[in-house]
């Protein structure tokens, strides 16, 4: 098909960078170690306390995306991250309401995580792979660079943020971005996702 790919599957394209860029790798990751050393103040913990949350995005992210990859393979990338955007909303906001308690904040980014896992490369790669074939690894290079782009504006954008309204209202924010780019993948035209 060559350049005649870029043609028919660019909307794919901009669709899945949009949703790399705005789903959990990039969100949630690059936001965290913005806000734990306003937690730890806020809470009182150490650094090693402080911690356990990337325990429980490990945890939950080593049992969670296989789960994902097949409900994607069973029911289509759309409903999968979609659901998972509003899991990535719903975590984002858990995490604003956050009053102490280390069990707590392991148990919010645990969820958070697991039910954000189709807001991953794993479930837009897919699509990029069914739309293109000989410009294939191009394609998928491109889509992954929404990880990239996302890494610098969110730092970029919350550290600011942050400072002038707290770690909350950052958490809160989050989930304000989340959302719109999220559902950016659900704004299909005729094909199946």
């Amino acid at each position: 098909m060559g350049k005649g790919e870029f043609r028919h599957g660019r909307r794919y394209l901009a669709r899945a960078f949009l949703c790399i860029a705005g789903g959990f790798a990039s969100l949630y990751f690059y936001a965290a170690g913005l806000s734990i050393n306003p937690m730890q103040d806020a809470f009182g913990w150490s650094r090693a306390e402080a911690s356990i949350g990337s325990i429980g995005m490990s945890i939950a992210a080593a049992v969670s995306l296989p789960i994902a990859g097949r409900l994607s393979d069973r029911h289509g990338a759309v409903l999968i991250s979609l659901l998972s955007s509003l899991g990535l909303v719903a975590g984002f906001l858990l995490l604003s309401t956050l009053t102490s308690g280390l069990v707590t904040f392991f148990s919010f980014v645990f969820l958070l995580t697991f039910f954000s896992a189709g807001t991953t490369q794993l479930t837009y790669n897919s699509v990029i792979v069914r739309h293109f074939s000989h410009w294939r690894g191009l394609a998928l290079g491109l889509v992954m660079t929404g990880t990239g782009v996302g890494s610098v504006l969110v730092p970029l954008l919350l550290t600011p943020f942050i400072a002038e309204h707290g770690w909350r209202a950052g958490y809160a924010a989050l989930a304000a971005c989340a959302f719109p780019l999220g559902i950016t993948a659900a704004l299909k035209k005729r094909h199946r996702l």
